[in-house]
């Protein structure tokens, strides 16, 4: 109760464990309860979405990003692979367009501010609010040893939006610049 509503998720790869945990209830996570406490769920093999509510919420921005993520969830065994799957998960983290009024979820905020929140990408200058950064993590086995056990791969690829546009090819989506990327390779 001393923390703002949060989710997280923690794993282990050497241990195959991953687990979500959140100081919210999964069934109504915007209401207060009246004895808060930890929620958890392990997590087994599968593509989980995680928005501004409990896991795998069937917001519209959830389930656009759970697609394209199962779209491409495979072995990345060639470089070209990694940069198509990078291509195709920041133009869905980069959809700023919003939900139909008919799929907006209730969260107990106004229509319009559930509008506003409602796309993948959270654009609201007239506040100064909205997505602040996107971030794709890529995990394998280190190409350095193969499939030897303990060794991993992860490539993070974190954009900053301070000053992003919205892109003048593709209407409602915002264009992730080279110029605020951050990319960093970590092997162990």
């Amino acid at each position: 109760q001393d923390y703002g509503g949060f989710n997280l998720v923690v794993g282990d790869f050497t241990q195959g464990f991953w687990a979500w945990v959140s100081n919210r209830h999964p069934e109504h996570p915007h209401r207060a309860e009246s004895t808060p406490r930890l929620h958890t769920r392990p997590l087994g093999a599968g593509v989980y979405g995680l928005s501004n509510a409990a896991l795998d919420t069937p917001w519209p921005k959830t389930l656009a990003l759970k697609s394209a993520l199962a779209s491409r969830v495979a072995p990345l065994a060639t470089e070209a692979d990694k940069l198509e799957t990078l291509a195709v998960l920041t133009q869905a983290l980069g959809d700023a367009r919003p939900a139909p009024d008919a799929l907006l979820p209730d969260t107990g905020v106004a229509p319009v501010v559930e509008q506003a929140l409602s796309s993948a990408f959270v654009r609201v200058p007239q506040n100064r609010y909205g997505t602040r950064c996107s971030t794709v993590v890529q995990v394998g086995p280190s190409a350095s040893t193969g499939t030897a056990p303990g060794r991993w791969q992860v490539q993070l690829d974190e954009w900053t939006h301070e000053h992003s546009r919205l892109s003048e090819s593709a209407p409602g989506r915002v264009d992730f610049q080279a110029r605020q990327r951050r990319s960093e390779t970590l092997v162990w």
